[in-house]
Formats: C-alpha cells, structure tokens, sequence
C-alpha cells in the first residue's frame, strides 16, 4: 500500500488538473478553434474574458493575473485590440508559462517611444509607456493607472485636453479638423483605421489643411506677420489673393509651407524645421521656384536663393533676405532693381526688359524714361531746357502696366501712382550727365534724382498680384487725370483730359490716333490705356495708346543700337 499510494495521489492530481484544464481551455476553444494558442486557454475578443482564470485559478479582475486583460485585447473605444506581445513574452508551450507562474514583462517598441517602460509588481502599475501618454507633451491625469483597480480610461487621462497649443478647441468634434483619420465629425475616435495609439501623430495632408485649424494664433516672433496667413492653407505657395487682395492686413499671405516642410510625415512631429528647398515645393509654386542652393541660416537668420527674394525673372537673380528678426523693411531695388534693369534677353525672351537702358547716345531709355520717348525731350513732367512751363510730359511709372499690383493710395505729389523713387540714378556704361541741362540730350536719371532733386518716397504694394510666380501686367483703367492735378493751374488751356500727356504735341504730317489717344486744347496729346492688352505667351502688347496703337513686344528695343525713324512709331512714308 505504502507503494501504490503515491500513484493514487499523482492520479488524483492529473484529474483535478485536466478538470482545471478543460474549464479554462474548453469554453475558449470552442468559440474559436483555430484561435492563437494563449486565446485557447486565456479567452479574450471570443471568449469573452481575458482570462477567464489566471494560473492561480483567480477570475475576478481585481486579481493581479487577470487585471486589464480584457480591456487590453479587445477593442476600445480608445485603439483596437492590443497583442499579448506587446507587454509580455508569450509562451512558445503550455506548461505553465514556462513555470515561473508569472508572465515576463517586455514591452513593444510601441509601448516604449519617448521612454524607458517599466512595471512594478508591486504597486500594479506600468510607467514611462508611451500607450497611456506617459511620455507625451503637456500633463495628463492618469499615464500610469493600477492595472487590476478597474479604473476608466479618458482622453485626459493620458494626454492634456486639450493638447499644448489647441487652447482654442472645446470640443471632441474640433479635433477631426486635423485628426480626420483618427477622429470623427462626430465627436469619439475612430479606432477601425488603427491611427490612434499607433507611435504618429496623424495629420491631414498639411498642403491642404488650413494653418489656423490647429494654430489658434500665427507667431509673434520675427517676420511672420510680414509674410505669412493662418488662413490660408498650410502648402499655399502663392499670394492667396482672395484673403487679402489689398494687403489690409498689412503683408502678405503664404502658407506657413512656403518655408516649412510640407511632406506630412515632418509636420506636426515636435521639430521646428525650415525646408526651403525647391524639390519639396509643388509643381508650379514658389517654393519649387527656388535655387538649388535654398536655405537658412539659423546663424545669420537670413534666407537665401529664394524666389520671393529675386528679381522675379523666369532665371531670377537672388538676393539675400534680411535677418529674420530685423524688422527691416524692404524697398523695390533690394530685390529686383529700381527700375529693372538687367541685361535685356531681347522681345518675347525669357529676360526680356524694357523697363530702362541705354539708348544709342548711352543715355536712359525706355519705359520710365517717361513719355513723350527717348528721340524727344523726355520732360518727365518737368519744363524743357527751354524752360518752357507749358512744356510738360506725364511720367511713367509703375502704375501704367502694373496698375493693381501697386497700392493706389501712395502718391506722388502730382497726384500719379509711383513705388520708391530712391531709384538706381545712373546705369553702369551711361553717358556722363549734364548737371546744367542744357540739351535735351540730358535724360541721364540722375539729372533730378539726386539730394535736392526729385522727391523720395518708399514703395508700397498690394500683394495680390505681387510676388505670385507672374509677371502680372494689368494696365491702367484710368480716362481721366488724377484728382490731385499738379498742372492744372500750370498748363490752363493745355491741361489734358487723360492720364498720360505730352504738352507740344507735332507730328510730321497727318495722323490717325488710336482709342485712347485725342488732341487736348493747346496742342496737347493725352492717352488712356484702358483698352490696352497683353498676351503673356508672345509678350506682347496692343492697342496701347502710347505706342499710338502700334503692337510691340516687351524687349523690343529698337533704339538701343540705332537712332530711330519718325516712321518706326508715327507711320506713314
């Protein structure tokens, strides 16, 4: 007996244990026999119970083997199940979790982003895991809660609510303005797609979401205020102009993607970046634009090779930008020249231009050479050398063909549109000026615009159609002169009915003026261009009454090298 009795026990015990076995197991894998292994014996999602009975034959969640176990590999309305793997090592065999009786703890690489995860058995709690927002930004209520105390679980429980910087979100549903994958219009997550708890922080493509929809303010620091919109979408890389057509707001209104990276997967990560590199720009924008070169330097705080500090030219010339925190304040020559006055690429080039260069005689020339043209006393508004007072001219500036790019309340004392007369006064291989004007040879810029000269004044622009990727040109709708006519009273009988005018006016026989142009009391020749038009393809104008209706290529400098025919712009034999 003394032999047998032992069997007697060992037999006795392999039948409790196999009833044990069949209690835990059984239900399990009838709901799902081809269930993983762990979910034969523990349940879960089918079994309706993680686990139903842990190794010491507890089943209440307050027991520490069972705990959260069903919160865990189930489906929250919070992430969707949650692999045993990601908090312990799983048994490769059923005896008994390898015999320890306890599981080992190891955790996911999910679970340990931004920290070292640890858990203590003691105090049933997991700390430093990223999957409670232990190591988030911005405080939380509950990142470590008691595994087996049953506690609820909150959005503010693990992050802020609302998060660092969404002060100006009150409610679940605001978050699906930038979170649509994760959350949704209706308020609660969206846990089917797997994007909550999932290591990212999920953003809608930022080329189109709106800057403001997660920025409650734009920054105060440096020259935001000068270049950039909350309202206008994240990747904007041109003017939106229907936000702020005349500028009101006081600059202009880029997509923060103008200068930050716009690729989703470095927006919204934690990291200031500024990427100005033209292969993260879209096709077409401003970004794209760019030199290859493109950068900022953190050191300097200046940009340079970017487009939106050039020259404007379909191969622009850049400039470098200002320190970011200067306040400075830009003028017209600082990034394209005032005037413009690089080499001309010739009519309909690329870099065309004829805004100003040097005639044959190496004088000025050229559109803000002013009207009546380079082979006449250009006057520019100004009496002759003849010191004629009824002499006179309308000068040209940039409100002729760039007429809603600039702002029309800066004026010139005349009353005509004007940007920033500290223009460059001499171009480089000019003839020497005349500083007593004593021909009408004298047209060298610098004749008036020097100290006691000419009056200054500081260039002012809307920002609809500047700094865009164009070269906008929109002609002066003007019929009528100025409100604030400078000479009225001076000219009396001569003063025009029009915008444009040339006191004086002959010509050698008879001549058929174009719509816009007419004949004024005393022999004066006044023009308006609101019939004028420009095909951007051939660069071409038409029915431009300065050029008494005759169509002209922009570049077309047929002056530069040859003195000019009265036929070339009059007609006739």
């Amino acid at each position: 007996m003394t032999q047998t009795f032992p069997c007697r026990s060992a037999l006795r015990l392999a039948v409790v244990l196999l009833a044990v076995a069949a209690a835990a197991c059984g239900k399990a894998r009838q709901a799902s026999e081809g269930a993983p292994e762990c979910q034969r014996c523990h349940g879960g999602q089918s079994g309706n119970a993680a686990p139903p009975m842990d190794l010491a034959g507890e089943s209440a969640a307050t027991a520490l083997g069972v705990g959260a176990h069903q919160a865990h590999l189930a489906a929250s309305r919070f992430a969707g199940p949650v692999a045993c793997a990601s908090c312990h090592v799983v048994p490769q065999t059923m005896d008994g979790h390898g015999g320890k009786g306890t599981a080992t703890i190891a955790f996911s690489p999910l679970a340990t982003q931004g920290g070292t995860a640890a858990w203590s058995r003691t105090t049933a709690t997991c700390s430093n895991v990223y999957c409670h927002g232990a190591t988030l930004e911005g405080a939380a209520s509950r990142t470590a809660p008691v595994w087996n105390s049953g506690q609820a679980v909150s959005c503010g429980g693990c992050h802020a609510l609302p998060p660092a910087g969404h002060s100006s979100f009150t409610t679940s549903t605001d978050c699906h303005a930038c979170h649509s994958a994760t959350m949704k219009a209706t308020g609660g997550l969206d846990v089917a797609g797997g994007h909550h708890i999932d290591g990212r922080l999920d953003l809608d493509d930022p080329a189109t979401a709106s800057c403001g929809a997660c920025h409650p303010a734009l920054p105060t620091s440096g020259a935001h205020a000068a270049h950039a919109r909350l309202a206008a979408a994240y990747g904007s890389q041109a003017t939106a102009a229907e936000l702020d057509p005349d500028g009101a707001a006081g600059g202009y209104a880029f997509g923060c993607g103008l200068c930050h990276p716009t690729a989703a997967a470095r927006h919204g990560d934690g990291t200031l970046q500024v990427d100005l590199s033209p292969a993260s720009g879209a096709a077409g924008g401003l970004k794209a634009r760019n030199g290859a070169g493109a950068a900022y330097d953190q050191a300097t705080g200046t940009c340079s090779n970017v487009y939106c500090h050039s020259s404007g030219q379909a191969s622009p010339a850049f400039a470098i930008t200002p320190a970011w925190t200067s306040a400075t304040s830009l003028g017209c020559g600082d990034c394209h020249g005032n005037p413009p006055s690089y080499t001309n690429g010739g009519p309909g080039a690329a870099g065309a231009n004829s805004h100003i260069f040097l005639n044959w005689l190496g004088r000025e020339s050229g559109h803000f050479a002013g009207l009546p043209g380079p082979s006449h006393p250009a006057r520019h508004g100004a009496a002759t050398s003849a010191g004629s007072a009824t002499a006179r001219a309308a000068p040209m500036t940039c409100q002729a063909c760039h007429a809603q790019t600039i702002d029309p309340a800066n004026v010139a004392p005349g009353g005509f549109f004007y940007l920033d007369t500290t223009l460059t006064t001499r171009l480089a291989g000019g003839a020497p000026d005349r500083t007593t004007a004593a021909s009408w040879q004298d047209t060298q810029c610098v004749s008036c615009h020097e100290a006691g000269g000419a009056p200054t004044g500081t260039g002012k622009v809307r920002p609809r159609l500047h700094v865009n990727g164009l070269r906008d040109v929109t002609f002066d709708v003007r019929t009528a002169p100025p409100a604030t006519w400078l000479f009225g009273a001076v000219l009396g009988a001569s003063a025009p009915t029009r915008p444009y005018f040339l006191t004086q006016a002959t010509f050698p026989g008879a001549v058929t003026l174009p719509a816009g142009a007419g004949f004024d009391g005393g022999g004066t020749l006044s023009y308006e261009l609101s019939a004028a038009s420009y095909l951007p393809a051939t660069m071409t104008c038409s029915a431009v009454a300065c050029h008494l209706g005759r169509a002209v290529r922009w570049g077309q400098q047929d002056l530069q090298t040859s003195p000019p025919t009265c036929t070339g712009c009059h007609g006739g034999p």
